[in-house]
C-alpha cells in the first residue's frame, strides 16, 4: 500500500525552496501572536527588531554566563535545602536538579493583526509590535515548576473560589440570569483548523470538527446566540474544506466498536500515520490475533509545517568551541545538542564509541579528548591511544545517532547502539541497561 503525498508538485517545490532559505539565512520563518499564521521576515530585520526590543532598559540588562552559572547553582542550593526538609528521597532530589542548564530563549512573535497594508511591508523595526516569549526549556528553572505544578493541581479541588474551567465560570453567569453570552471570535483570527485534507487520521478531523460546535453551543446563554454560534461555526468548518453533503454531516457520529474499557494495562503501540487505510488494516489484523483487548493502537500524526520549519533557537545554536570535532562531521551547532547518543570515531583506524550524555554536548566530548591527551587507560580514548596505537596522539571525529531527553530511555537506546554498532572502544557496561529498564515487563512475557 503506498504513501500518497497531500502536497501538490507546485507545493513541494516552495517548501523546498523555503527549506533552502532558512537554511542559508537569508529569511527568519516564525508564526505570528494571534492566529498562528506564517510571518517570513529578512534575517537582518528580525535582528534589528530584536536588538531594539531588548534597548528597553527598564525590562532587560546585560548579564554574562558567570552570572547565569551562579543563580543556577543558587537555585540548585535552595532546593536542595527544601527538599531535605520535606523529606524528599534523594533520588527525587537529583533528578529535579539541573546540572547543566540551557541558557533560556528570547523569541519574539509578531503581532500582525495591529499591523495595516503599508507596515507589513516595511523595513523600519519601530514599526512592529512584538510579543516577547522566553523559553526555559532545559533551564534551572524547567524540573522545579513541573513538580509543584504536579502537587498543587491536586489541591485546587479544595479551593472553594477556584474554577477549574471556562464551563464553570458560564455557568455561573447564567445562573444570575443578568447576563446573556454566545460564541464570539476575534476579526483579527484566521480560524484555522486542522484541514480536511491534511495527513492526519480520519477520526482526529471528526473530533476537532465536532468538539468546535460542541463548544460554540455550550456557551450560548440562549437559543438565539446558539443559532449565531453554530452558523459561525458552520462557516469556520468550509472554510477549512469541511463541505458538507448534507446538513452538519460532518457531525455524523460514525459505528464505534465495543472497546476494552479497562485499557490502562494494555501495551501500546505506536504507529505513524501514513493513511486511514493503513490503520485500518492494522486494526483489522489485530482483530484477527483476537489482541484487540491486548494492544492499543496509538497513531502518530506526521509533523506539520510548523514543526517542520520553525526554529526558535537560531542565533545561539553556533559553534562556538575551539578545534570543534562534532560540527565540520554534521551540522553546525550539533555540539551546543544536549540529550543525545553520539559516537566517537578514530580518524586513523575508525575504531569506535559509543555513549550517552545529557549535558551539551561538547562538555562529554572535552571530557573524552582531556582522557585521551593525559593518556588516562581509565578513559576509552585513553585506552585506545595505549592499546591501538603504542601511545602516539591521535584525530577524532564526533556524531550524534539520536535524541532522546528521558534519561531511561536514552540509556536503554544507548545500549541498543552498542549493540548494532558493535563499537571496539567500549566495554560493554552499558549493555545491562536494557536488562535492568525492561525487568519488570518480564512478567508480561510470560517466560
Amino acid at each position: 500500500m503506498m504513501h500518497r503525498s497531500n502536497l501538490t508538485n507546485s507545493q513541494k517545490c516552495g517548501i523546498r525552496e523555503i527549506r533552502e532559505l532558512v537554511a542559508s539565512q537569508s529569511i527568519r520563518l516564525s508564526i505570528s501572536d494571534k492566529g498562528g499564521d506564517f510571518v517570513v521576515i529578512p534575517r537582518t530585520l528580525d535582528r534589528a527588531i530584536t536588538e531594539q526590543h531588548l534597548s528597553d532598559t527598564t525590562l532587560y540588562r546585560l548579564s554574562s554566563s558567570q552570572e547565569f552559572i551562579a543563580q543556577s547553582r543558587k537555585l540548585n542550593k535552595t532546593w536542595v535545602k527544601i527538599a531535605k526538609a520535606a523529606n524528599l528521597r534523594q533520588t527525587l532530589i537529583s533528578r529535579l536538579k539541573v546540572g547543566m542548564p540551557v541558557c533560556p530563549v528570547l523569541y519574539l512573535l509578531i503581532k500582525t493583526h495591529k499591523l495595516s497594508a503599508d507596515e507589513l511591508v516595511s523595513t523600519d523595526p519601530s514599526v512592529y509590535k512584538v510579543r516577547p516569549i522566553i523559553s526555559c526549556v532545559g533551564g534551572p528553572t524547567d524540573r522545579i515548576p513541573w513538580f509543584l505544578n504536579l502537587v498543587l493541581i491536586q489541591l485546587l479541588q479544595y479551593v472553594p473560589a477556584h474554577l477549574r474551567n471556562t464551563t464553570m465560570f458560564l455557568d455561573h453567569l447564567r445562573n444570575t440570569h443578568l447576563l446573556r453570552t454566545k460564541w464570539y471570535r476575534k476579526p483579527s483570527n484566521t480560524n484555522i483548523l486542522v484541514h480536511s485534507l491534511s495527513a492526519h487520521p480520519a477520526h482526529i478531523k471528526r473530533n476537532v470538527v465536532r468538539n468546535m460546535f460542541k463548544t460554540a453551543a455550550n456557551v450560548c446563554s440562549g437559543s438565539d446566540e446558539k443559532g449565531e454560534s453554530l452558523d459561525l461555526a458552520h462557516a469556520i468548518a468550509i472554510s477549512n474544506g469541511y463541505s458538507p453533503r448534507g446538513p452538519r454531516s460532518w457531525q455524523r457520529c460514525t459505528k464505534i466498536r465495543k472497546k476494552n474499557a479497562n485499557i490502562d494495562n494494555n501495551v501500546q503501540f505506536c504507529l505513524p500515520f501514513i493513511s486511514d487505510e493503513v490503520s485500518k488494516a492494522t486494526r483489522l489484523c489485530l482483530r484477527r490475533a483476537n489482541s484487540e483487548s491486548l494492544v492499543t493502537i496509538v497513531e502518530l500524526p506526521p509533523n506539520n509545517l510548523r514543526r517542520q520549519l520553525i526554529r526558535n533557537r537560531i542565533y545561539d545554536r553556533l559553534c562556538t568551541t575551539s578545534d570543534c570535532v562534532v560540527c565540520p562531521f554534521g551540522r553546525e551547532g550539533d555540539c551546543m545538542r544536549s540529550c543525545v547518543i553520539y559516537m566517537i570515531k578514530c580518524r586513523k583506524c575508525g575504531d569506535e564509541y559509543v555513549g550517552e550524555t545529557a549535558r551539551p554536548l561538547w562538555v562529554r566530548v572535552k571530557e573524552h579528548l582531556e582522557g585521551k591527551s593525559s593518556f588516562r587507560s581509565s578513559t576509552p580514548l585513553g585506552s585506545h591511544r595505549a592499546l591501538a596505537h603504542n601511545g602516539v596522539d591521535y584525530e577524532v571525529q564526533a556524531t550524534i545517532l539520536a535524541y532522546e531527553t528521558e534519561i531511561s530511555a536514552r540509556k536503554t537506546l544507548e545500549a541498543f547502539w552498542i549493540h548494532v554498532k558493535n563499537p571496539k572502544m567500549n566495554r560493554r557496561e552499558e549493555c545491562p541497561t536494557i536488562t535492568s529498564e525492561l525487568l519488570p515487563y518480564l512478567a508480561l512475557c510470560n517466560i
